[in-house]
């Protein structure tokens, strides 16, 4: 049984430095391996693994935490959803180009997501065909909202028609420096303990409302168990039965549409994980570390040691090869 992690992140630093008077980039390393980057008017200060900034790094950590095979997808705090759409632009080529010279010289251990410039979808469509085709990436990562704007908006409905047309997996991850809410939950870490499991959540449930995942039949992997969307998905059907404007665009009860989604194993309990394996099936979920985050798992088969062989195998292995065709 191979160890497939699907949600691991790769922060492009050489690509940053390069753009780093046009993005208005800086970075501080300080003592007890405290990082702090700017990009724009966005700022993250935090821990991580070396491969954060050092990507030769990520396949020594890579074997260190006992992963066959490695998703990267872009590090959430580098989306430049806020800058001009050109200079957006030439940092995804940039990005995309060098995620899939990584994932070639890795010898089949990395995987590569697409990263697109979202407040442009028109421009993100033509990225993400070239990203897909011609550079063989095998998803695309998108955030769960676009500058305040929810996944439901109308000017995103193309890009989710590319991506079924594409037939490849969306991953959707909050930008960690612009949860909902963020100024009641600057205390106590809640920025990240609570407002990214919120953004998977309304990320998710604007996907169903908006018959999105009902037109397109998309498959998407919501992060963080899902947020709390597997959890109220009975207060949501609940709201489809007595309110029309829950029933206006979709058919069949919210609950329907969860064959559509792919959970991550981050959710630190097990009485958690065995809930959703009980409810959602081992079918829909896949294994996942945040790295190089430390709010992850460095070692993301711990999270799933004690399931039966059956569920692991599905959950390490089997639901990744399906999504990525691999």
């Amino acid at each position: 049984m191979l160890k497939i992690d699907v949600h691991s992140h790769y922060f492009p630093l050489r690509i940053m430095k390069e753009l780093k008077e046009v993005i208005n980039f800086d970075i501080e390393l300080s003592a007890g391996n405290k990082i702090y980057i700017k990009i724009g008017n966005v700022t993250w200060s935090g821990e991580a693994y070396v491969g954060l900034l050092d990507e030769d790094k990520i396949r020594d950590d890579s074997k260190k935490g006992e992963v066959d095979i490695r998703v990267l997808s872009l590090a959430p705090i580098s989306y430049l959803y806020d800058f001009d759409d050109n200079v957006a632009l030439t940092f995804y080529i940039k990005f995309n180009d060098n995620l899939a010279h990584i994932v070639e010289k890795s010898e089949g251990m990395f995987i590569g997501l697409a990263g697109v410039p979202l407040q442009s979808p028109s421009l993100a469509i033509d990225e993400l065909k070239r990203a897909v085709k011609d550079l063989g990436l095998k998803g695309v990562e998108i955030g769960s909202h676009v500058l305040g704007k929810n996944l439901d908006d109308e000017s995103l409905r193309d890009f989710f028609r590319i991506v079924s047309a594409l037939n490849i997996p969306v991953f959707v991850h909050p930008q960690i420096t612009d949860v909902i809410g963020k100024d009641r939950l600057r205390k106590y870490f809640f920025t990240n303990i609570l407002g990214v499991p919120i953004e998977d959540t309304i990320a998710g449930a604007s996907l169903i409302a908006s018959g999105i995942i009902q037109e397109y039949d998309i498959k998407v992997i919501l992060p963080h168990g899902g947020g709390f969307l597997p959890y109220q998905i009975g207060r949501f059907d609940n709201g489809y039965k007595i309110r029309s404007d829950v029933r206006e665009k979709i058919r069949k009860e919210p609950s329907s549409f969860l064959s559509n989604f792919y959970f991550d194993t981050i959710l630190f309990n097990k009485n958690i994980i065995e809930f959703l394996v009980k409810f959602v099936g081992s079918d829909h979920l896949v294994l996942g570390s945040d790295y190089p985050f430390k709010m992850g798992y460095f070692k993301p088969y711990e999270s799933v040691e004690f399931l039966s062989e059956i569920d692991k195998e599905k959950i390490c292995e089997t639901n990744a090869r399906k999504l990525f065709k691999i």
